[in-house]
């Protein structure tokens, strides 16, 4: 009778693991450290001047590079007083440390540092802790920051005056109306900044269609044949419109001081506003001095106030114009003083970057990312890939669409947390 001894002959033993480990370890430590094995094996009792291991005091022990130390006379754990050297780069090194960070359940630098000492010690461990931490999918998930982007250069057309128009409905058709009266007021629109509001997105693709209508009704107003520009943020994206929204903020700010609890009716609402509106643009957009002789800060309503359109007047305009019994040179005088003030004073302290001061690496392609949702717990928001980089005209992708498990949505980096590159 023959006995089956298969089963007997794939059975590994805990010997069988050690002496696997210990081949492993001295495999290494030949790779890494020959020259001071090499010389501790000619009897010498230290290491060279110029060995990057001197401070550790190392000797051998059973062929294996260990940690003299200071240790000697504790009453800690052999293993635990003379630690086995390693390298900091290799990849045993690196799976050593996985390890020791998934059984601690994803925990931070100290604790892994603290655990990784008690029976290796590797060389720079912590900067090698805080790599492997770095590249941890589970704690990127948990922890990542948002992606960041060196901040734009400020658009051709920036703005810090206000219009406030009253909409009766959160809906498209009372949206119109609104830029309607706009228009009606300040003039025909070039361009338009918004959000990604549905009214908004609506109006747009309404008016587009209003607007061809026009034409083929062959009015001849002029106005009316142009189109409007109308560039859309991100969804999300609400630092895209910083301005604005700064101002949206101040102009809560009013209306919560003067109303708090208070009903109004409709012409008083109306009221209310222009009031707001008047006092916002009335706010310094200059720094204001403590010089009595110095002229007054400029505020929005400078330009709202004393001519139609801020372009560049014509002609050449001195001080003596200022008294002059022609009113038309007297105003001309005052706009081109406006225009050099607001050049001198104003347009300089939109030259600094007040945060996003580098250029980061790009999202790209295939990278996996988390879409952030402040409304939801971080588990549960959605992780995609991105599917299209769309960048600037500098190169610096701002904005991404990601491809979700539902479908592909766009965003803005500073709304995604990298978990994965590609590269």
């Amino acid at each position: 009778m023959v006995q089956d001894d298969s089963r007997d002959k794939a059975y590994i033993s805990y010997e069988d693991l050690k002496d696997a480990e210990k081949a492993i370890l001295t495999f290494i430590q030949w790779q890494e450290f020959s020259t001071e094995i090499n010389t501790l094996m000619s009897r010498n009792s230290s290491v060279s001047h110029g060995s990057r291991i001197r401070s550790l005091d190392p000797f051998l022990d059973a062929g294996l590079l260990r940690v003299g130390g200071r240790l000697h006379k504790s009453s800690f754990p052999e293993e635990m007083k003379h630690p086995v050297i390693l390298p900091k780069d290799h990849h045993v090194s690196t799976l050593i440390l996985n390890q020791i960070h998934q059984d601690l359940l994803h925990s931070g630098r100290n604790h892994m540092l603290a655990k990784l000492r008690e029976r290796y010690w590797l060389i720079h461990a912590p900067s090698a802790i805080r790599k492997v931490i770095s590249k941890c999918v589970t704690c990127r998930r948990q922890r990542s920051k948002v992606g960041e982007q060196k901040m734009a250069s400020l658009p051709k057309d920036p703005s810090r005056a206000v219009h406030l128009e009253i909409a009766a409905l959160l809906d498209t058709d009372s949206y119109i109306n609104a830029l309607r009266r706009f228009i009606a007021r300040r003039g025909q629109v070039k361009k338009i900044r918004s959000d990604n509001g549905t009214n908004f997105v609506g109006a747009e693709r309404e008016l587009k269609k209003s607007i061809q209508e026009w034409n083929q009704a062959q009015i001849q107003s002029a106005m009316l044949q142009k189109n409007v520009d109308w560039q859309f943020n991100p969804p999300a994206g609400s630092h895209y419109g910083g301005a604005w929204e700064r101002l949206i903020r101040s102009i809560r700010k009013a209306m919560n001081s003067v109303l708090k609890e208070q009903t109004l009716d409709d012409e008083g609402l109306h009221t209310l506003m222009c009031e707001i509106e008047y006092t916002i643009n009335d706010r310094p957009i200059t720094k204001n001095t403590d010089q009595h002789g110095d002229l007054e800060p400029l505020t929005p309503n400078h330009l709202l106030l004393m001519k139609r359109k801020p372009n560049l007047p014509p002609g050449v305009f001195d001080k003596t114009d200022l008294y002059h019994r022609r009113r038309w040179r007297q105003i001309q005088y005052m706009a081109n003083l406006f225009w050099h003030r607001w050049v001198r004073e104003y347009l300089p302290l939109l030259q600094e970057r007040q945060k996003w001061h580098d250029i980061k690496r790009n999202f790209q392609v295939g990278d996996i990312v988390l879409v952030v949702d402040w409304n939801a717990p971080r588990n549960s928001w959605p992780m995609g890939m991105v599917h299209e980089a769309i960048p600037d005209r500098n190169g610096l992708v701002r904005q991404v669409k990601v491809k979700t498990a539902t479908n592909i949505l766009t965003r803005p980096v500073d709304k995604l947390c990298m978990i994965l590159e590609m590269d």
